[in-house]
């Protein structure tokens, strides 16, 4: 079990704060160009990336990591 953080905005603090914790911290523009582009593509949304990032990350923010799964996974040369 974790808690995701999904927040535009956070002091640096924050990220202390859930060092070592079962917390990520998501941006909520990243989540949803995720989303978006999963349901352009597939028309449905598996968050089993998002899952293992969790699992891999816990305590830190993994905004960037999401990002760059969907950069990878939709831009025009992927």
């Amino acid at each position: 079990m974790y808690t995701i953080l999904i927040t535009p905005k956070y002091q640096p603090v924050v990220e202390r704060d859930i060092k070592g914790e079962d917390i990520v911290i998501l941006r909520p523009s990243i989540l949803s160009e995720y989303i978006y582009n999963h349901l352009n593509r597939f028309d449905e949304v598996s968050f089993d990336e998002i899952h293992g990032l969790i699992e891999q990350n816990k305590g830190k923010d993994i905004s960037r990591l999401v990002s760059s799964i969907t950069l990878n996974k939709f831009s025009i040369s992927a």
